[in-house]
């Protein structure tokens, strides 16, 4: 019993002091909050490309993914060293499983029909200080059996979560961008 009134004294003397600091107008210091880290993302030319195949709804859809997941994680877990705005163009990303527009377009698709996904994404980073860095990024998953279970854009989407993390810590990747992450095509998909 003792040891549990110990804190409790000691919130409320912290809290009396506290009211009491607040009454007589000094203020308590408070830590700056950190600005939001602001994320654009957009189509670049091979997916615009893909764009009638996939269908518009489905790459609007993932492009909106990429930039919430990156903002997520540079809000999450900001380190000094991040940046604080990145500008990414989504230049290419192959889904898991057919989307809408696909499994109407082939109908030998079905939504158990599987794939090798990815994403590549470029972009520029911006700094607290102001300096600005490229970036290029690509993922593309190389077994089937690491897809057991995929959704839609599954290795897009890890895409996604490799960068978010790199950033976060500091890390701007310059890997030599595979644009063509995958056709697209009928012939891809595994039954």
């Amino acid at each position: 019993m003792r040891t549990s009134a110990l804190p409790s004294a000691a919130g409320r003397l912290l809290t009396g002091v506290a009211v009491i600091m607040a009454m007589s107008g000094v203020a308590l210091a408070q830590p700056a909050p950190s600005p939001a880290p602001e994320v654009t993302a957009r189509v670049g030319p091979a997916l615009a490309a893909k764009v009638r195949k996939l269908g518009g709804a489905d790459v609007n859809e993932i492009v909106k993914e990429l930039a919430d997941t990156i903002r997520g994680d540079l809000q999450g877990h900001h380190k000094a060293n991040a940046p604080i705005r990145a500008d990414l163009v989504l230049e290419d990303a192959t889904p898991n499983r057919p989307t809408s527009q696909q499994l109407g377009d082939n109908p030998g698709l079905s939504i158990d029909s599987v794939a090798l996904g990815g994403a590549a994404i470029s972009g520029v980073v911006t700094f607290d200080d102001g300096h600005t860095e490229p970036l290029s990024y690509s993922f593309r998953q190389i077994s089937l059996q690491d897809d057991i279970g995929a959704g839609q854009w599954t290795d897009a989407e890890r895409a996604f979560d490799y960068l978010g993390d790199d950033l976060a810590r500091g890390h701007i990747p310059h890997d030599r961008l595979a644009i063509r992450v995958a056709d697209s095509g009928f012939d891809q998909w595994r039954h």
